[in-house]
């Protein structure tokens, strides 16, 4: 099983949201770094809102574990540690 997921940050929460999302890759990548896991990775997409005053940038990822040795909700936790995003069985 498997389970999707993106990092969103856009001009509302963030002066610099496409530098942020880079941040927050960066972290997941070194927090799953040693877990029994696969992580796969999209590029970033960029998204405009309320005619243009609105920039969203998102990249969507894929997770899953290789062993049961560790939980999902021990996953999520690590993943929420950095951001928390909706999670979809895939």
């Amino acid at each position: 099983m498997a389970y999707q997921f993106e990092f969103i940050r856009d001009t509302r929460s963030s002066d610099k949201p496409l530098k942020q999302i880079d941040i927050d890759h960066k972290k997941l990548l070194k927090a799953v770094r040693n877990l029994p896991v696969k992580l796969s990775f999209g590029t970033i997409g960029q998204y405009s809102f309320d005619q243009g005053k609105i920039i969203s940038f998102r990249r969507t990822y894929i997770i899953e574990k290789s062993t049961r040795k560790i939980t999902w909700e021990n996953v999520f936790g690590i993943i929420n540690a950095i951001y928390t995003p909706v999670y979809d069985r895939c």
